[in-house]
């Protein structure tokens, strides 16, 4: 399962538009779109971490397994 997979589920779970997802995560918005939106988009550890911070959910599932 992709990040593309896991993440924009989550989000749209948490009510959180990508752009609210940027501003909480500290992430520009643009990359924020590229991982949210491109199924092969590679996430390093401390998007992660900002992302699931942002969220308030484990980092390691947003990882693909």
């Amino acid at each position: 399962m992709t990040v593309k997979n896991r993440l924009r589920p989550i989000r749209e779970k948490a009510g959180v538009t990508q752009k609210e997802l940027a501003e909480r995560s500290g992430l520009p918005h643009g990359t924020l779109a590229r991982i949210d939106g491109n199924p092969t988009s590679k996430l390093s550890l401390y998007q992660a971490r900002q992302i699931a911070k942002a969220l308030g959910i484990d980092p390691f599932s947003l990882l693909p397994r």
